[in-house]
This record gives C-alpha cells, sequence and structure tokens, in this order.
C-alpha cells in the first residue's frame, strides 16, 4: 500500500500527497479511455465537452491540492482528506453519468474510491463518507431508472440492494485494513525511536568513556591537591573549590553508569523479589533518612540482567528520595498473567510537564545537579525487555514511576 513514515510529515499531509499522486494517475487514465469510450458508444459527441471539463476541473483541483494545500507547513486535519476523496467522489458520479450510470463499465472506480476512503478516513468522517457513498449510488440508481423508464420489479430492487450490500462490505473491510495499517505505522515509527535512542546511549557510552578516561586523572590529582590544601589552610574558597570538583567527580561517575547497551547485557533466572529486597536494604543503609515501604511478592521469578536491573530501580528510588527528602517513597513489585510491573512512588512535587513530554531524553532534569541520564537509562532498560517506562503527577499529590514488560518473551 502506502508507507507514510517514509514522507517524514504528519500523517494527515502524507496521505493528501499519496491521494493527488495516485489522482495524476487516474487523470491519465480518464484522459486515455476518451477515444476508445467515444469509439465503443460508451461516450457520445454531446457528453465530450462535459467529460472534458470535467477533467480539466479534476486537473485544477489536484494542482491547487498540490501547490497550496500539501506545501503548507501545518498539519492538516483529517476533514481535509475526507473531503479530497469526496470531490473525487462527486466527480466520478459525474463521469458515471455521462457513460451509462449504474451500468457504466466504469462502477468498480466507485468501490475503488470507497476503499481508499475506508483506508484513509479513520474517526468520526469515515461514516459521513460511507453514507455520502451510498447516496450517489442511489442516485445513480434513480437515475438509471427514470432514464430507462422501466418498473422497479423485485430483480432490480434486489440489484440495487446487492449493490449496497457490496459497498457497505467493501466499507467495512477495507476500514479494517485501515485501522491495521495506521496500528502497524505507529509501531514502526515507535520502533525506529527506540532505535534511535539505543545508537544515541551507544554514542553516549563511547563519549562517556572518553570523556572519563581523560578527565578522571586530572580531577582526582585536584581533589587530592584541594584536600591537602583545605586540611593546611582553612580557607574558605578552598572548599568551595574542593565541593565543585567533588561534583565534577560525581558527574563522571554517573555519566559512567549510564553506558548501558541492552545488546551485550546477560539475563539469568533469579528471585526477583529477594533482589530487589536486598538492594533495598543496601540502599537504605547508604540513606540513614530515607523512608522506603516495600510491597513485593515473594518467590517472584523473572528472567532479566540483575546489575542492569538493580541500576534502574536504584536510579528510581534516588529520583523518588530527592524529590521528597525524608518523606516515604513507596515501591511495589507484582506480576500478572502478561506482565511484570515495578512502580515507585514519591511524595514530591511531581514532574515538571517538559519532562512528561520529552521523556527519554537524555540530560533532561529540573534539579541543580542532575544529570538527567536515570529516567533515560531506566527506559532503554525497560525497552530492552519489550515493555516500556511510564510517569505520571498523581492527584493526591507526588509522582508515580512504572516500569512494566512482558512476563514471556522478554530479551535483554
Amino acid at each position: 500500500m502506502f508507507d507514510l513514515s517514509l514522507l517524514h510529515r504528519p500523517v494527515e499531509n502524507a496521505k493528501l500527497l499519496w491521494i493527488i499522486n495516485l489522482r495524476w494517475t487516474a487523470l491519465l487514465l480518464f484522459a486515455l479511455l476518451c477515444g476508445p469510450g467515444l469509439a465503443l458508444g460508451v461516450l457520445t459527441r454531446q457528453s465530450i465537452p462535459f467529460y472534458l471539463g470535467i477533467l480539466g476541473l479534476l486537473i485544477l483541483f489536484n494542482l491547487f491540492s498540490r501547490l497550496v494545500i500539501a506545501e503548507s507547513k501545518f498539519a492538516l486535519s483529517p476533514f481535509v482528506v475526507g473531503f479530497q476523496l469526496l470531490f473525487d467522489l462527486l466527480m466520478l458520479t459525474c463521469f458515471l453519468m455521462l457513460t451509462g450510470g449504474i451500468q457504466s463499465p466504469f462502477l468498480f472506480l466507485v468501490l475503488l474510491n470507497t476503499s481508499m476512503g475506508a483506508i484513509l478516513i479513520q474517526g468520526r468522517w469515515s461514516w459521513p463518507f460511507a453514507v455520502i457513498v451510498h447516496s450517489l449510488i442511489l442516485l445513480l440508481q434513480i437515475e438509471s431508472a427514470s432514464m430507462n423508464a422501466f418498473e422497479l420489479s423485485p430483480h432490480h430492487l434486489s440489484t440495487f440492494a446487492l449493490q449496497h450490500l457490496a459497498v457497505l462490505s467493501f466499507c467495512l473491510i477495507m476500514r479494517a485494513l485501515g485501522r491495521s495499517l495506521e496500528t502497524q505505522n505507529h509501531r514502526h515509527l515507535e520502533a525506529m525511536v527506540r532505535v534511535e535512542k539505543m545508537d544515541r546511549l551507544k554514542s553516549l557510552g563511547a563519549l562517556t568513556a572518553g570523556f572519563s578516561h581523560e578527565f578522571a586523572s586530572p580531577l582526582n590529582t585536584a581533589k587530592i591537591r584541594l584536600e591537602r590544601l583545605s586540611r593546611q589552610h582553612d580557607s574558605e574558597d578552598a572548599g568551595i573549590a574542593l565541593a565543585a570538583v567533588e561534583t565534577c567527580v560525581a558527574i563522571v561517575r554517573q555519566m559512567n553508569e549510564s553506558q548501558f547497551d541492552p545488546s551485550s547485557a546477560v539475563s539469568r533466572d533469579v528471585d526477583v523479589s529477594r533482589v530487589i529486597t536486598d538492594a533495598a536494604q543496601a540502599w537504605l543503609a547508604d540513606k540513614p533518612n530515607a523512608q522506603l515501604q516495600l510491597s513485593v511478592q515473594e518467590n517472584l521469578r523473572a528472567r532479566l540482567p540483575v546489575l542492569n536491573f538493580c541500576q534502574t530501580f536504584l536510579n528510581l528510588l534516588d529520583n523518588a528520595h530527592e524529590a521528597a527528602p525524608g518523606k516515604p517513597v513507596e515501591l511495589s513489585f507484582s506480576k500478572s498473567e502478561s506482565l511484570y510491573q515495578m512502580s515507585v512512588r514519591d511524595s514530591g512535587p511531581g514532574f515538571a510537564s517538559h519532562v512528561l513530554r520529552h521523556l527519554g531524553e537524555p540530560f533532561l532534569t529540573t534539579k541543580e545537579q542532575g544529570t538527567g541520564l536515570g529516567l533515560y537509562v531506566s527506559e532503554l532498560f525497560a525497552q530492552s525487555l519489550g515493555g516500556s517506562l511510564r510517569l505520571e503527577n498523581l492527584k493526591e499529590g507526588g509522582a508515580r514511576v512504572t516500569l512494566c514488560w512482558p512476563t514471556s518473551g522478554a530479551r535483554a
């Protein structure tokens, strides 16, 4: 069919370009059929001017759509796509009236137009389009009956009813196909984003590896000298400089810890409840003023890259504790039929709106001394398991981070 992702445009804009290109093909076909139609008696000399006039109107309409509407810098609405297909349908109805009405050899084009409408028009505009299609078919049937001056027998009525049924069937089938195509396209775009993020993380890992190698020794030397100078001379400047160097050392360490390559992580079957409990106790020992409430199902086993898993949920605990120091942090881990789910909730002010919008982007943080790598690595870890990371601000206050992944087919 069509690949909307290749156009690197909003979806409705890409649909419009596809319709415009297909319309040029249809116009060329109708122009070529003018001579054979006249020779075979499908067209008459009286109908040729109207036939050519409709072609000219379509050409002007397609030029306007291509040069004005399609070149718009703004995202188009589904109504624009629906109007384009509706205009084609009206012009097609005029063609059919000129070439035999309901008995025209070009009647199959109604099914083609209906199929395109069902695929391309999703949402509330799809059903009005279907109603208009049936109305125009009914108009052709009435026109055919009046032109041939025959009485509507049961045979004619059943034929007309079958034509409507065929169009409705095409509409339903193509509507389902359109939904499937949009879903597949959405998944394809999400997969491309995940791959791009993983590639950026690998590049970031290579950058930080070289960065830490070059800066580790000079920073450690400066730290040792400043500590010695601070002991020898009780200087405020030396203390400030030492604190700045320690901040730089911490940032380099955090950047080193962010070097997570999902393809190289080794998974093994572990008791997740025990891993979480042991790691949480170690985390509490390192943060005496922290409060942690654990809710973990016992004897839960899962196949995981243990070190990366611990790094991820410890990062989430650190973020929750820093959001509201001294206030309770809640960590829960559970398993359903299809998902493992781990949630970390804090009592802080919640996530800033730009953090929610740009989840997974590195170096995005509201902390004065944060690097913004914690959530980035956490999302990459979730994706490596075939899962996802979700952020939400709670109505009752605080925020919650939820990491979930499938119980079967998890990968590292």
